[in-house]
């Protein structure tokens, strides 16, 4: 078939490249294919790439060209198995990254991270197809030996390999860094170590090679900037060492354990801080109490107008035993949802002039004295401290704190109403002497003066008869 009226050449483009040789250029093109069996049965598939030059006459015109053409069969068949290559490693990162978000899902969804490890372990271990996973704490100072050291927490291994405590038994559970110079080294870094066995210093290499390793990897586990512990991978079999993508996906897996382990740190803080709260709570002698605004109240408002909403609003949310004690109730439980207005003594301006220093000193006060009753109609006298959660510019509720001072206040107020009557009486005793001199003066009779004295004493005590004895000073006796 002539050339230029092949189809083949036309439909790959070869024929474009033959006709500019012609033109008197010379020509490359691109690799391409050529399919010989739809000419001729006994012809094959091949790939080439044709180089074509123009071959001048005497007279100066292109009549022939020369074709030079590569094999490009082997550069294909590279190219497909590497394109395979390609495709595999995409599929095994796709899969590695499904499996990272399995692990990530895992752990949040935990609220203890150490329970759901071992199942972390098998999945990352199996997904970059290594011999034996782990996770490693560093313990700090270890107690026997007084250097840093680190341990296995937790350790999964494929069926046929043994756990590494098994095959190099720890001492007091651990290991000491100083036997893995490379691996600290990187964990102080935060860097990632990713090494075969034979490249590694002593005595590390011989510690790995007793477990059989032939290559490790190691991905810190970073926690507030520190080096928390590290994910180890073991290869027992054919040394490997892990590509740029698959530790950065490996990192991101040590980062979310990281998040677990941070985000169980805080919580295991604040239950600390709930139990220490609450034992305070409960065993306080003090009345100790939640309360809250049914409505917000807007800190732009006047203040006798925040005063009028708070006694609308304010209710107890929470309160211990020794707050309820104070109304005359047995437990905290049995006070709440009670209102402001239901305990203030109505109409009192001690508690107003409370209510309004607190709104005045920003929705907080120390030490402000109220005046209550409790569930049994009883007076009570408080001394309180409060403190308010502002949000906005508006007040939602608060924190407050009371002691009971009734019997101190009672017992002023014995002590005030006995001073005035004792003024009483010395004011009348004071009067009848009074009286009494001034009856002498006006008739100077002893006997006359004595009655009269014996008259005022019956008034002033209320007796109905008064006896005065004079003492004889010779017989030193009283008369009867």
């Amino acid at each position: 078939m002539p050339y230029f009226d092949n189809f083949q050449l036309i439909e790959n483009g070869t024929l474009s490249y033959m006709r500019r040789a012609f033109a008197g250029e010379a020509a490359i093109e691109p690799p391409s294919s050529y399919d010989a069996s739809r000419d001729d049965e006994g012809g094959k598939f091949d790939y080439g790439r044709g180089h074509y030059a123009p071959i001048w006459n005497a007279a100066g015109a292109v009549e022939e060209i020369v074709e030079i053409t590569a094999d490009m069969n082997v550069f294909f068949v590279v190219q497909k198995e590497l394109l395979q290559e390609k495709d595999r490693a995409a599929q095994e990162r796709a899969r590695l990254l499904s499996t990272i978000a399995q692990v990530a899902n895992l752990l949040l969804r935990s609220p203890d991270y150490t329970t759901v490890l071992p199942d972390v372990l098998r999945m990352l271990g199996e997904a970059v197809g290594s011999d034996r996973c782990s996770v490693m704490q560093d313990v700090g100072i270890h107690s026997t030996f007084g250097k840093p050291a680190i341990k296995i927490l937790t350790e999964w291994c494929s069926s046929d390999h043994l756990n590494s405590n098994d095959l190099t038994p720890p001492v007091d559970q651990a290991y000491l860094w100083e036997d893995v110079p490379e691996v600290y080294a990187n964990a102080r870094r935060g860097e990632v170590l990713n090494a075969l066995v034979s490249h590694l210093q002593e005595p590390g290499r011989t510690l790995f090679e007793a477990q059989y390793n032939t290559s490790v990897l190691f991905v810190p586990i970073m926690t507030e900037d520190r080096p928390w512990g590290l994910i180890n991978f073991d290869n027992c079999g054919e040394p490997r060492l892990y590509d740029e993508a698959e530790i950065a996906i490996l990192r991101i897996a040590a980062d979310s354990l990281a998040a677990a382990i941070e985000r169980q740190a805080k919580d295991d803080e604040l239950r600390r801080s709930e139990a220490l709260y609450r034992s305070l709570f409960e065993i306080s002698n003090e009345g100790i109490y939640r309360w809250r605004l049914d409505q917000a109240i807007s800190l732009a408002l006047p203040v006798e107008e925040q005063i009028d909403q708070i006694y609308q609003n304010f209710t107890v949310a929470q309160a211990n035993d020794a707050y309820a004690a104070m109304y005359g109730l047995e437990k905290g439980e049995d006070i709440v949802g009670m209102r402001i207005s239901q305990t203030h003594v109505g109409e009192s301006e001690k508690n107003r002039a409370f209510v309004r220093t607190f709104v005045e000193n920003g929705h907080r006060v120390r030490n402000a004295e109220s005046e209550e009753v409790d569930a049994n109609g009883r007076k009570r006298y408080f001394l309180n401290s409060v403190m308010s959660f502002i949000e906005n510019d508006r007040v939602t509720g608060g924190w407050g704190t009371q002691i009971d001072i009734t019997e101190l206040r009672e017992a002023q107020q014995a002590l005030l109403q006995a001073e005035q009557d004792r003024v009483a009486e010395l004011a009348k005793t004071n009067q009848a002497l009074k009286n009494s001199l001034d009856r002498l003066a006006a008739n100077p009779d002893l006997g006359s003066f004595l009655g009269y004295v014996l008259l005022e004493i019956n008034q002033q005590l209320n007796l109905d008869v008064a006896t005065l004895r004079l003492y004889d000073p010779d017989s030193q006796t009283l008369p009867p």
